[in-house]
């Protein structure tokens, strides 16, 4: 779970700073228009919460309740994302490599959610 959680800080900590900082840099939007990179950073903070949040469950994992709603919240996340990407995979391809990123992120905090309870 520990690795996990660290996977996911790094993960959506760091695509969630670049997001933020310098939307443009992000791979097939350096010409995108002013309204996709305000949603593109708005993304950014989104994902850097969850990685703060993950930072908070992997410094309270003796908080019994913390880490089991924590747990789910993650897999609610990444399951919704694996969703989205899918979804939007008919107009961009690439996404189902998102799609997976996110989805093997939410079978690991199902697994954890479900050894913990």
């Amino acid at each position: 779970m520990v690795l996990l959680l660290i996977a996911n800080i790094l993960f959506e900590g760091g695509l969630g700073i670049l997001f933020f900082i310098a939307p443009q840099a992000v791979p097939g939007f350096e010409n995108a228009s002013p309204q996709t990179l305000i949603w593109i950073r708005t993304y950014g903070c989104a994902a850097i919460t969850v990685a703060y949040f993950s930072v908070h469950l992997l410094t309270n994992t003796h908080e019994y309740e913390l880490l089991v709603r924590g747990l789910l919240t993650m897999f609610v996340f990444h399951t919704l994302l694996t969703i989205a990407e899918l979804l939007n995979a008919s107009v961009d391809p690439s996404l189902y490599t998102v799609a997976v990123v996110h989805g093997i992120f939410a079978l690991g905090f199902l697994i954890y959610y479900l050894r913990e309870k």
